[in-house]
Parts: structure tokens; C-alpha cells; sequence
């Protein structure tokens, strides 16, 4: 059965309310084709986001049938079209998804697109009708008035968050109240330890030098020395797997090691104070990427052994719990995770992260399946086949 309607009938909580239908619209030669059409973005959708999933699902079926996702989805919905596919489809379940996007304008052409979107997938037998995207920010989240937030509390917690922020998660300066995306974070993650499941957390991030406010990576370095003096075996394992202590590695290198584990760490320090929490970092893919100089050029951030965009999954896992008992008549202890095991997770899948491009140049099975599969996704989203085909030459060159 669908899940009722957990929106409401507000006109900001249905940006698609009006529209009951839309005219069937085929490829347009006009559509131009945006940074995360690349190939490489859709092997990161299926080869970690779609195929986590699917084994988390395996371990852990849903009683009810219906995945709740919670995401930062652009205008075609392509993230949301792939999963209904690729795992609804065959796996019989459900889905519920609850989309923050702010960059919608009334009457824009972009408006048309995301309710037209909308509209297709709330159509999908297996996609509840409940599902939206609603036109908030997600650091929106930081604010108990907001839309989103009242939202997400409604209709979470999630089975899966997904946080595509490319402009990087920890660009912005602590305690900025203009861009609360640190307590958007701290947020969220309160609604989903809520959670008596295991649920996955996917975040991309820029994580390159001008992608790390200078406090924040002041922040990282002092977490990272304490790990290196108080966490066995931690110095020795950035050391092993990277060929030289942090203080020696080139500066890209350091940089990404760095910021990276940083991030893990400061989630994982957030998930250890949640008594009965386990943070797992599963997989890491990564590849380099343009962006603009501040003379509105394109600049590639390319070193040949670092890259400077990541994609990261992480499973948490609810533990034990018991109450505390101040007199001591009961003994028991809930179960808490360990910081400096998070720690040194974290660098081993640093290590064994794997690099896009180089999967995508060195497989050719990957490649031309990675390419159909997004071709497919793009067409019905309504771009040319042939132009896709073109401008993947153009890429890939």
C-alpha cells in the first residue's frame, strides 16, 4: 500500500501540485549537458551508491517493503530514475524520496523540467505518490521553521541520505550563520539517529585547498596530530599507506589525506558521542575536476596522484543501548564506537579508494556499460542520444 502523504497539501511543499499532466516530450537537440552528465558521475551512481544499496537491502530488508531517501537532486531526477530501475524494479520495493532543491525560479524553464520529472516518476508503479522535492535549501535543515526541516522530521528518519555538495562540505567558515551547513549536518544526522536501522549516508564533497575553509583545516590538523599520539598504529598506517609520515607527504597529497580523513573523523567523533552508534566507511571513489578561478576561467585541479572531488559511502549501524544506572545496582553499558577505529578505517579505504577515470579507462565492460546506462537515463530524460554519444567523446578524449 502507498504511504499517505506525508507533505501535506502546502503550495510550497508541492511544487508539482497543479500540474496533473504533461505532454509527452521527446530528445531535444537544444538541451546542453551539465558537469555530472560525465560518465564517471554515473559510475559512482551505480557502481557505489545503487550497488551499496542493493547489499544493504540483502542484509537488512525493509519489514514494510518502502525505501525512504533523502537527497539533493537536480532537475531531471536522474538519481532518483536510476534507483527505481535499478533496485525498485527488481527488488519489489518501494520508494519514497523527500528532494531539496532551492534553485528552482517560478516560470523558469528549469521549473517545467523538475515538475514534469516529478510528474513521470510519481507515476512509477513502485514510486509512492507521497514522494516530492521541495524548493528549500538544504542548510535550510539548520532551521526548525523551515519547510525542510519540518519536512524531514515528518517523514523521517531515512533509509538513505545522499548529499551531492559539490561546492564542498566544509568550504564554508564554522558558525557562519549565513551558511549553516555544519549545523545542517549535525541536524540531519540527529533526526537519523532516530533510526532503529541501519541506514547509508553518501556524501560527495570538493575537498581540494580552496574547498577547506583555513579554520575547519586547522581543525583537521590538530584531530589528525592526537590521532597520530594517542590512536596505535594510526602515524604508522598513514605512513604505510601513503609512503611517508603526514609532515612529509607533498602538499596535494597531505592535502587530500588531510581534509579527507577530517571529514570522516569529525562525523565519526559525532557518531561516538550518539551512545549505540557504529560509523562505517565502506567505499571511496574519486576523480579530479574543473571549476572556476576567480577570473571566471576554467581551471583543472589535475595532480597525477591526487584528485580532488570524493564521493563516500558510510553504513551506520545502531548497537546496544541501556539506560544508566547512577546507583550502580545494575552494571550493564551501552555499546559506543571506538574514534580512533573510525580513524583507521578511514585511512585504509583511503588507500584503497578507487579512481574513476582510471576505472573507466582501463575497463572497457565498465565503460561501455557505465555509458549506455547513462545515455538510456538521459534520453528519457528528454537529451539527444546522439549528442550524448558526442560530447562523451569530447570527455573521455
Amino acid at each position: 500500500m502507498p504511504v499517505s502523504n506525508p507533505f501535506g497539501e502546502s503550495e510550497l511543499d508541492s511544487p508539482a501540485e497543479s500540474i496533473k499532466e504533461y505532454a509527452v516530450v521527446g530528445p531535444s537537440a537544444h538541451r546542453d549537458f551539465l558537469p555530472w552528465h560525465h560518465p564517471r558521475k554515473h559510475f559512482v551512481r551505480s557502481e557505489q551508491w545503487a550497488f551499496i544499496l542493493e547489499k544493504h537491502l540483502q542484509l537488512n530488508p525493509k519489514a514494510d517493503g518502502t525505501i525512504k531517501w533523502l537527497g539533493l537532486p537536480g532537475d531531471d531526477l536522474l538519481d532518483l530514475r536510476y534507483i527505481a530501475e535499478r533496485i525498485c524494479e527488481p527488488m519489489q520495493q518501494r520508494l519514497l524520496f523527500l528532494g531539496l532543491n532551492n534553485s528552482i525560479k517560478a516560470d523558469s524553464p528549469n521549473k517545467y523540467i523538475l515538475d514534469r520529472a516529478l510528474d513521470q516518476m510519481r507515476k512509477l508503479p513502485l514510486v509512492d505518490e507521497g514522494s516530492n522535492v521541495i524548493v528549500d535549501s538544504f542548510n535550510s535543515l539548520a532551521d526548525s521553521r523551515s519547510i525542510a526541516y519540518q519536512t524531514a522530521c515528518k517523514l523521517g528518519p531515512f533509509d538513505v541520505v545522499n548529499l551531492d555538495l559539490c561546492d564542498g562540505m566544509v568550504k564554508n567558515r564554522p558558525n557562519d550563520s549565513q551558511k549553516p551547513d555544519y549545523n545542517a549536518i549535525q541536524t540531519l544526522l540527529g533526526n537519523q539517529f532516530r533510526n532503529p536501522h541501519p541506514w547509508l549516508f553518501y556524501f560527495t564533497s570538493l575537498i581540494g585547498e580552496q574547498h577547506c575553509h583555513e579554520q575547519v583545516l586547522r581543525k583537521f590538523l590538530k584531530l589528525m596530530d592526537e590521532n597520530i599520539e594517542t590512536c596505535d598504529g594510526f602515524g604508522a598506517a598513514i605512513e604505510a599507506q601513503f609512503g611517508a609520515p603526514l609532515t612529509a607527504l607533498n602538499d596535494p597529497c597531505r592535502l587530500f589525506v588531510v581534509n579527507l580523513c577530517g571529514i570522516l573523523k569529525w562525523l565519526g567523533a559525532i557518531c561516538v558521542n550518539q551512545t549505540g552508534w557504529r560509523m562505517e566507511t565502506m567505499v571511496i571513489d574519486c576523480y579530479t575536476v574543473f571549476h572556476g578561478a576567480a577570473d571566471g576561467s576554467d581551471v583543472h585541479l589535475r595532480d597525477p596522484s591526487v584528485d580532488d572531488l570524493v564521493s563516500v559511502a558510510i553504513r551506520f549501524v545502531p548497537k546496544r543501548v541501556v539506560a544508566y544506572d547512577p546507583n550502580g545496582l545494575g552494571t550493564a553499558r551501552s555499546q559506543a564506537d571506538s574514534e580512533c577505529r573510525i580513524a583507521l578505517e578511514a585511512v585504509k579505504r583511503m588507500k584503497e579508494r578507487r579512481r574513476v577515470e582510471d576505472c573507466l579507462r582501463e575497463d572497457e565492460g565498465i565503460r561501455q556499460r557505465i555509458i549506455n546506462e547513462k545515455m538510456i537515463l538521459l534520453e528519457g530524460a528528454g537529451y539527444a542520444r546522439e549528442r550524448y554519444l558526442e560530447k562523451v567523446e569530447e570527455w573521455l578524449a
